[in-house]
């Protein structure tokens, strides 16, 4: 526990309260048995016919449901300890008798009367299996006789710590209001992706068109500095972007390499005479990162 934050503390003692839910496992819930009434149909000893219910009482036992008795079931009168009882009294032990609890952990009158439960459970068979557990006995005793103030008196100072913590109330909101549409939702995505209309096909396209991507880029780079290169290709491929006049006749270019999408002409006619000196420079553009398989996209390796 010291190793710990003083977030990650203060919401096990404080915002979810562990010790005392571990308090309510191990004197009212019990988890790891149940008791069931099962029919019983027989005969006495006089033949007349006897029906009725017996309780019966099973725990938990890797990872399947035996029966037991009492004592098994309870821990007392020599019976093993569960290994959850077991975990659960450990817990409490390292929560409440760490140095940082009176600091962390304010003792009240619900809690005090909720802690005391735990006597009439940790009797000597208990405290057998887990020795540690004296000391905690001993706690529990001094806090009914003195009281939460006194117990905790000789610990140092109570004043809490001064916690600053960024609570998502935008996420928090949404996962309320979304808890029941989350199969609409799902079922709308999975259309939407599943979707190969000539209509979604063209929405898409026009998403994500080089032209508009490139803009984009270039509005995004318009105040970045471009690092300096001995390579040529390298430079024509940073700069090509930034021009629309045609690399042959500086005239007002419409068209561009369809291999690099670098170099922009004015005509096929530039196009083809330049190709000489544009073709040791002219590479291919970005492969696709994917591939569609039936219904599926393949990531490809680059």
């Amino acid at each position: 526990m010291p190793s710990l934050s003083e977030i990650v503390t203060s919401r096990m003692l404080t915002t979810t309260d562990v010790p005392l839910l571990a308090v309510q496992l191990l004197t009212d819930q019990r988890p790891w048995i149940r008791r069931e009434k099962r029919r019983r149909m027989g005969s006495d000893d006089s033949g007349s016919r006897d029906d009725g219910d017996d309780e019966i009482v099973e725990i938990y036992d890797n990872g399947q449901w035996r029966p037991c008795t009492d004592d098994e079931a309870s821990g007392s009168n020599g019976g093993q300890l569960h290994p959850v009882a077991a975990h659960l009294w450990l817990l409490l032990l390292s929560l409440l008798m760490n140095p940082v609890a009176p600091r962390k952990y304010e003792l009240n009158d619900f809690r005090c009367q909720q802690l005391l439960k735990l006597r009439s459970n940790l009797n000597d068979y208990v405290i057998d299996q887990i020795p540690p557990l004296a000391q905690f006995e001993q706690w529990l005793v001094q806090l009914s006789v003195v009281g939460a103030h006194q117990v905790w008196r000789h610990s140092g100072p109570t004043q809490k710590p001064f916690i600053l913590e960024l609570v998502a109330e935008m996420r928090q909101l949404l996962l309320k209001q979304l808890a029941v549409k989350w199969t609409a939702i799902l079922d709308g995505q999975r259309q939407f992706l599943s979707d190969e209309s000539p209509e979604t096909v063209q929405r898409l396209a026009a998403i994500y068109d080089p032209e508009h991507l490139e803009t984009t880029f270039n509005h995004c780079t318009a105040n970045a500095t471009v690092p300096t290169t001995s390579s040529a290709a390298q430079i024509n491929r940073q700069t090509c972007t930034a021009t629309s006049s045609c690399t042959l006749c500086d005239k007002q270019a419409q068209h561009r390499c369809s291999r690099c999408r670098c170099q922009h002409y004015c005509s096929k006619e530039c196009q083809v005479a330049d190709w000489p000196n544009h073709k040791s420079d002219c590479k291919p553009a970005l492969k696709p990162l994917t591939r569609r398989d039936g219904n599926h996209l393949l990531l490809l390796q680059q």
